[in-house]
């Protein structure tokens, strides 16, 4: 079925520079005393160069992954040449990995989904083999793999991506340039369509509706149902009837029931910045609708004017649709939307009570009744319109509880009793209780969409500047960095890293443990031991006693929008690719140090 190489350890001497830090508590609080953490397991060199481009994948027992014959150095499918990027797994539960000899395209959006015990992903005919029986072999075609039996199938078309899983089946995208037909009618061979492959009976279904090319996250399954979006363009159609063919538009599918419900409305479906759609979604997926793509007239929110993003979400069990309000949204789990709703643009309501209507104030809505909970906290930052982007700036979640930052200037609230009104404090909000815990934790993870507060099951990872702590509390003598820290979901127990992060990456969660990347310019030190400090240096934080680990290998996530191409979690571990010319170490014993080379961190 599968070869399996020996498991490998690092070739690199252990854990260095660790450090179990005293758990200052943030804020100028009193300190709390840490309690006794046990060193965390060293990290395991995979010595696997991986493919950047098509990234790591970690769900549940299975981690699926591509490895570059050039950068190893070998040929890893048998076919005589060392040019291919062959798809590798790591099974948890044998602590081995799995060559597939499967060859995997590069750069393909979503590479690999799963449902089940089948991942999906797309391989290349690599000169060898016609899967498309079109009479070359320089296609691609989806294929589907039984992790439980070893099982390959595949679907009959040259796909080019767009992979999104649920249900037992897989949504993907046909290009009609290599397969030389027209899949949605508009009389071109440009394309790439929407299909959806049913694993169980082998069949595949043309939905007969284009996506927009080089557009991730445009799909998203859930239970029996496929939420997606078809760009007007690509399709020559005015799909939500306003006169032009300039927008996207979004459709539920009924996996069992084969139907195709077109909302009429331009919009983009919310996805987690985390996964980027690639895995399943919650039964209710927020949709941001700009009132200004729906034609002349389309008053969505009822305030009278129509320039609006208005927040609205899909059942995904029912096909319903739920108008939410103007602002932005984030995709939950439970029966509660988390609504970020614009004082302005819903309007001009004062929905916090501080005299004004320029605040964007937090916001639930029950999604079967309507019903609402103001919670009357005001957040800043932009919501995310990007179509693949879901995250407010400074907001986390863990399925039930919103994590967010709110400005006590913008809500006229004294959130952590200095007398003053001029932080951002994490508080935590449950909308089935409506409760709201004020943890007093000082975080300002910025407005980036990916730089937000990271959950976890009982604490969250947090950013905190030193400018607003006025102390140097990293001891590099200045007051410029910004600091990793964490406190509990029930409030209390803040902890800090002391350790400068960057900002710019994102963090990780797993468990009690954080991950994040310390910038060696901010922290003043050579993390890594190269003999510089201008790299980026994997930590691994204990977010219930503040010991901080420093794993002493470098992180580059400069590979485009995929973040996911550096770290992925499984239940068991984090998966990473370690810059070898960063750290100026050859981890995969190539010879060279130009590669990226997966380890796992237990």
């Amino acid at each position: 079925m599968f070869d399996s190489p020996p498991k490998l350890n690092s070739p690199r001497a252990g854990w260095w520079r660790a450090r179990f830090l005293s758990g200052l508590m943030l804020l100028g609080l009193a300190s709390v005393a840490a309690p006794a953490a046990a060193a965390p397991p060293p990290p395991e060199n995979l010595a696997l160069a991986i493919d950047t481009t098509t990234g790591i994948f970690a769900e549940a027992d299975v981690t699926a992954f591509a490895v570059v014959e050039s950068a190893q150095g070998k040929d890893l499918n048998g076919d005589g040449d060392s040019s291919d990027r062959v798809l590798h797994l790591y099974r948890s539960a044998t602590g081995r990995v799995e060559n597939t000899r499967q060859v995997v395209i590069s750069g393909v959006h979503n590479s690999f989904c799963r449902s089940g015990d089948h991942l999906a992903f797309v391989a290349s005919e690599d000169g060898r083999i016609d899967f498309n029986q079109d009479g070359d072999t320089q296609d691609g075609a989806m294929h589907v793999l039984n992790l439980a039996t070893g099982f390959l199938q595949h679907a009959p078309q040259a796909s080019s991506g767009g992979l999104a899983c649920g249900g037992g089946h897989v949504a993907y995208t046909v290009s009609e340039s290599m397969e030389q037909r027209d899949y949605n009618g508009d009389g071109d061979r440009v394309d790439q369509v929407w299909h959806v492959y049913d694993i169980a009976a082998a069949d595949s279904h043309n939905l007969e509706l284009a996506r927009m090319v080089a557009l991730n996250g445009s799909a998203r399954m859930s239970g029996d149902a496929l939420l997606f979006t078809a760009h007007e363009p690509s399709n020559a159609r005015d799909l939500n009837q306003d006169g032009d063919q300039i927008d996207r538009v979004f459709f539920h599918y009924g996996l069992a029931s084969r139907i195709t419900t077109n909302y009429g409305l331009a919009g983009s479906p919310i996805v987690d910045e985390r996964d980027y759609g690639t895995r399943a979604a919650g039964r209710f997926v927020p949709v941001l609708v700009p009132e200004g793509d729906q034609g002349s007239g389309r008053d969505l929110n009822g305030d009278g004017d129509t320039d609006d993003t208005v927040a609205h979400a899909v059942d995904m069990a029912n096909g319903n649709l739920i108008v939410g309000a103007a602002g932005g949204a984030m995709p939950s789990t439970s029966n509660w939307l988390t609504l970020f709703v614009s004082e302005q643009d819903e309007g001009g309501a004062d929905l916090n009570g501080d005299g004004d209507t320029a605040d964007q104030v937090l916001v639930f809505q029950r999604a079967t009744t309507g019903a609402r909970w103001n919670t009357q906290r005001a957040l800043r930052g932009i919501p995310s319109y990007a179509p693949n982007a879901s995250s407010f700036s400074g907001s986390g979640f863990d399925g039930r509880r919103v994590a967010a930052e709110v400005w006590e200037s913008d809500s006229q609230l004294d959130l952590d009793g200095d007398g003053l009104m001029n932080r951002s404090i994490v508080e935590i909000f449950d909308p089935r209780f409506q409760s709201i815990v004020n943890t007093r934790f000082n975080s300002r993870c910025l407005y980036d969409p990916e730089e937000v507060l990271t959950v976890g099951r009982a604490h969250l990872l947090g950013c905190t500047f030193e400018a607003h702590q006025g102390r140097d509390i990293n001891g590099d003598g200045d007051l410029l960095d910004v600091i990793a820290g964490s406190v509990g979901l029930g409030g209390g127990g803040a902890r800090s890293s002391d350790i400068a992060m960057d900002r710019s990456d994102p963090m990780r969660v797993r468990g009690s443990t954080g991950y994040f990347l310390a910038l060696e310019s901010d922290q003043g030190a050579d993390l890594n031991g190269d003999g510089d400090r201008f790299d980026r240096v994997l930590q691994v934080f204990d977010l219930g006693s503040g010991a901080t680990q420093n794993t002493g290998l470098s992180i580059v996530t400069t590979f485009g929008a995929h973040d996911r191409v550096v770290w992925d979690g499984s239940d068991d571990a984090l998966f990473f690719g370690a810059d070898e010319r960063a750290d100026r170490q050859d981890y995969n014993g190539d010879g060279d140090t130009f590669d990226i080379v997966l380890h796992r961190l237990p």
